[in-house]
């Protein structure tokens, strides 16, 4: 969705986390930030918590109801409060509309699975609410 955007792919890599850093937790990372899942699956995929048996979506701008509290990455591992890897942490969240905030995962809107503290379930997907 931002490649258009980025001349660079290095903005993708944290400078404090390195590659082998990364892939300590997640084996097939590339990076040390995760694409927000939500962004490529319909709202029924994901309030009905298919996201596997539907097909994929190709994400534009105009899905993005609200594009300043739609999250776009965020940091995988490295939480930089002393709780790295952990669900319940501070991490860097990169919006949709382009600004960055430092949030605690514990303030994300109600998620459509169990799963509460993880950005790819965004209730309603890309037209849904990440912090409000």
């Amino acid at each position: 969705m931002i490649a258009p955007y980025t001349k660079n792919p290095n903005v993708y890599q944290c400078p404090s986390a390195s590659l082998d850093y990364v892939q300590s937790f997640i084996p097939v990372a590339t990076s040390s930030y995760i694409y927000c899942y939500a962004l490529y699956n319909s709202a029924s995929a994901i309030n009905n918590a298919q996201v596997f048996s539907y097909p994929k979506v190709t994400p534009r701008m105009a899905m993005v109801t609200y594009p300043s509290q739609k999250i776009l990455l965020w940091e995988a591992t490295d939480a930089h409060d002393g709780h790295s890897n952990r669900p319940l942490c501070r991490r860097h969240f990169a919006f949709v509309d382009g600004h960055i905030k430092f949030l605690d995962t514990r303030n994300l809107t109600p998620r459509a699975q169990v799963v509460r503290y993880y950005p790819n379930w965004t209730w309603d997907a890309a037209g849904g609410i990440d912090f409000p």
